[in-house]
């Protein structure tokens, strides 16, 4: 029985570092980041090593008026720890390559505040 847990997780894990399994993964998690922020998500690929990084590959983010935020090559996200602690995910080093961002902020507010609500913590003392 445990061994063929070992080999479920084994084989998943495998999968993951597969490239089309990778562009499946980018291209759901683009859809559902679209969908939730009413913006344009665009993700090539997302490569994950389990317990340790998530490097996501040809990222575009456009926000919800129709403006361009991010556009990068690479945005590679190394963890601290694992599990996460308390629900919070500390990361450990950060890497951008080829990288176009564009800040606004105007009357409306920063470009990324439908970015920055929708990951908010809202307090319910």
């Amino acid at each position: 029985m445990l061994l063929g847990c070992f080999l479920i997780v084994y084989l998943f894990v495998a999968l993951l570092t597969y490239s089309p399994v990778q562009s499946f993964f980018g291209a759901m998690a683009s859809s559902y980041f679209s969908k939730e922020w009413n913006a344009t998500v665009r993700l090539g690929a997302l490569h994950v090593d389990p317990f340790n990084r998530v490097i996501l590959h040809n990222l575009l983010l456009v926000d919800p008026e129709g403006d361009t935020v991010t556009q990068m090559e690479v945005l590679n996200c190394k963890f601290r720890h694992f599990p996460f602690r308390d629900g919070v995910v500390e990361l450990d080093q950060v890497r951008l390559k080829n990288v176009y961002y564009y800040l606004r902020t105007d009357e409306r507010g920063l470009n990324l505040d439908f970015i920055i609500n929708y990951f908010a913590i809202s307090d319910t003392v």
